[in-house]
């Protein structure tokens, strides 16, 4: 008889599952997802200046494509405009106008302090003018 009488008591219950009324339901919008947490890129400060001076030396032995991935893995550990600046001037100097001139706008977007950003600055328009006077159309 116990055993009937709890049956009949869950059931009552509406089957041990509490559910909100209607009305309930529709006061309590869902909170919105948060966004997601900005990744922080990880610095590697000593890898990206061993990079750089690599890259450094292989341009003064005019061993350019070797100074091109030297200046992609400092940028690649730390993405100092600096960094952008050299790999700008190594494609420039390779005859890569179009990479130079991508390297350097893409290093002016990291806000550059005024030193750099001048460098930056004179350089595309050298990689300008070279281009003109070589006849290519650079966008």
């Amino acid at each position: 008889m116990k055993l009937a009488c709890l049956f009949v008591l869950i059931l009552g219950c509406g089957g041990g599952v509490a559910k909100q009324s209607p009305a309930a339901e529709r006061a309590a919008p869902a909170a919105p997802a948060a966004p997601p947490a900005p990744v922080t890129p990880v610095v590697d400060s000593a890898a990206a200046e061993k990079a750089n001076q690599d890259g450094k030396t292989a341009m003064f032995a005019n061993h350019y494509d070797v100074a091109i991935a030297s200046f992609e893995k400092a940028l690649a550990a730390d993405p100092k405009a600096i960094y952008g600046y050299n790999l700008c001037v190594a494609h420039y100097s390779s005859g890569h106008f179009g990479e130079a001139k991508q390297a350097c706008n893409a290093a002016l977007s990291r806000e550059p302090d005024a030193p750099v950003a001048a460098k930056l600055n004179k350089m595309l328009e050298k990689i300008d003018a070279e281009a003109k006077k070589q006849g290519i159309t650079l966008p």
